[in-house]
């Protein structure tokens, strides 16, 4: 069964209840081991949904603030803290222009499956340069994304598939995403978007990051699923 997904307060609530297999066995185990490695107390969850990390990351000692625009996800997100009482502060916002969030303030920044809902080049490096902004010196940016090459290819989780016979070399192609929900179910993404890896990575040195390193996460495929950037604010 394939769900056509669109944001509202009850589908918002059932994708909170049942996680992507991907986010849960592949991306998230990666990314909470790359956060609890990392220096900084202070985290912002850009793009933080439902709060799901938000919940994770608190309680292992980290002080965190999670951004999102949608409204729905973050009543969600609010509904928990309130029952969880973790300490975790939720505002909305556009990650272009993080409003009320100081400069320099954070020591880790997190954009999990942020930049596949961009549909504009332009928007990714306003969200980096935004980001950069909110750092700390040295501080760190940690992004999670269905890796670049994973286009056009059925694996165990799912599949991305571009539109309208683009070419890997066009960043922020349309493409929709058919991924798996640990109920076995399957949700349909219609309008994500494809950067290269070469942009990405380009895009955060240009904007001030270094490299620190890139992660192929593995697992039970013989190609890599997702990818995770870790980047420095030079």
């Amino acid at each position: 069964m394939i769900m056509v997904i669109k944001w509202d307060k009850k589908l918002a609530s059932k994708y909170y209840e049942v996680e992507l297999v991907e986010k849960k066995y592949v991306l998230g185990p990666a990314i909470k081991k790359i956060v609890k490695q990392t220096k900084g107390r202070k985290l912002v969850d850009l793009g933080c949904g439902s709060g799901y990390y938000c919940r994770i990351f608190a309680k292992v000692g980290k002080k965190v603030l999670g951004v999102d625009k949608n409204q729905e996800q973050l009543n969600i997100a609010l509904s928990k803290e309130r029952e969880q009482k973790l300490g975790i502060k939720y505002i909305r916002s556009n990650l272009t222009n993080l409003e009320g969030v100081k400069s320099g303030s954070y020591g880790i920044a997190l954009l999990n499956f942020v930049i596949i809902e961009i549909p504009s080049a332009n928007i990714v490096k306003k969200i980096f340069k935004e980001a950069r902004r909110i750092l700390k010196k040295n501080g760190v940016l940690i992004i999670g994304e269905l890796h670049p090459h994973n286009i056009n290819v059925k694996s165990r989780v799912g599949h991305f598939i571009l539109k309208n016979n683009v070419s890997y070399f066009d960043n922020g192609a349309a493409g929709k995403s058919i991924a798996l929900l640990t109920n076995g179910k399957k949700m349909l993404f219609d309008g994500d978007h494809h950067y290269t890896l070469e942009f990405l990575v380009n895009s955060l040195i240009g904007t001030g990051f270094d490299i620190k390193f890139i992660k192929e996460p593995e697992w039970k495929e013989k190609f890599p699923i997702d990818i995770i950037i870790v980047a420095k604010k030079g």
